[in-house]
């Protein structure tokens, strides 16, 4: 009778407990296999994309999702009693082989002229400009109707930033209401809209996303998804949020010391390395 009321015996506590539920997904969602400590419990398809675990006794259960062509992605998850814990998982390529070089010279540097109208900034050695539309996929003159991109930061914005004295090395992302800044070789974020909003992977609202050997250069959030993408040493990284048990960390792109920017729209990077444009469709 315990049991279908939605008891279960803790061997951990030694003690009757209810019971919670697990529910996990992924991006891509189809064609992936999630495995609950080492068990498949579950093969997605266009028709089932998520799987939901009911009746658990409230304990860590280990979630491994494996696809074809991507990383594993591993994390042990803690079940409560009377809840559901959720997790969306991020998978990425282990070999994008749909990376294309668009442009080949010996530019040095990369921005944003103007992220509206998807116009890049490329500098070569000899600190000369040259505009690259996203749209038209070519080298183009810069519109005088035009203007350099600038970000107006909300006060609680800018308030934060004196407060922890960051002057520069940060990226702020309008709609998440969420900032991250880096110094060094460590990357921080902190959620900007108080602790009753916050993620439901985390319970503060501020946290050390990364600390490697290696100087960070650049990091821009991953669109839609919550993750970073980070540049450092001869790669461009994918970070995820979620610090529930460890954060995965998976490498998006190699090459020598790339630069970057992402288009948000379209879901692509634009990796300068070498002296060459790269773009690079994301998941």
């Amino acid at each position: 009778m315990l049991y279908s009321f939605g008891f279960r015996f803790s061997f951990s506590e030694f003690k009757i407990l209810r019971a919670g539920g697990l529910v996990v997904s992924s991006v891509p969602a189809t064609g992936t296999k999630i495995y609950i400590n080492g068990k498949l419990a579950k093969e997605t398809s266009l028709l089932s994309r998520s799987l939901f675990l009911q009746g658990l006794t409230p304990h860590t259960y280990t979630v491994h999702i494996e696809k074809e062509g991507y990383f594993t992605w591993s994390k042990t998850l803690p079940v409560f009693p009377e809840r559901v814990t959720e997790t969306r998982a991020l998978l990425v390529r282990q070999n994008p082989d749909n990376n294309t070089i668009v442009l080949k010279g010996d530019y040095k540097s990369i921005s944003f002229e103007n992220k509206e109208n998807n116009i890049i900034t490329l500098t070569d050695s000899r600190k000369k400009k040259y505009y690259y539309s996203i749209q038209e996929s070519a080298l183009v003159p810069l519109p005088k109707n035009v203007a350099t991109s600038t970000v107006t930061l909300p006060e609680t914005v800018q308030e934060f930033l004196t407060e922890k004295k960051i002057t520069d090395s940060t990226y702020y992302d309008v709609s998440g209401e969420r900032i991250t800044w880096w110094d060094n070789n460590k990357i921080w974020i902190h959620w900007l809209r108080g602790e009753e909003f916050l993620p439901i992977y985390t319970e503060k609202p501020e946290a050390l996303l990364f600390d490697d050997v290696y100087p960070v250069r650049q990091v821009f959030f991953y669109p839609g998804q919550e993750a970073i993408l980070a540049a450092y040493s001869n790669q461009i990284s994918v970070i995820e949020l979620d610090g529930r048990d460890r954060r995965n960390i998976y490498p998006l792109y190699k090459g020598r010391e790339p630069q970057f920017v992402v288009s948000d729209n379209e879901k692509k990077i634009y990796i300068l390395d070498d002296g060459n444009l790269i773009v690079l469709p994301l998941s």
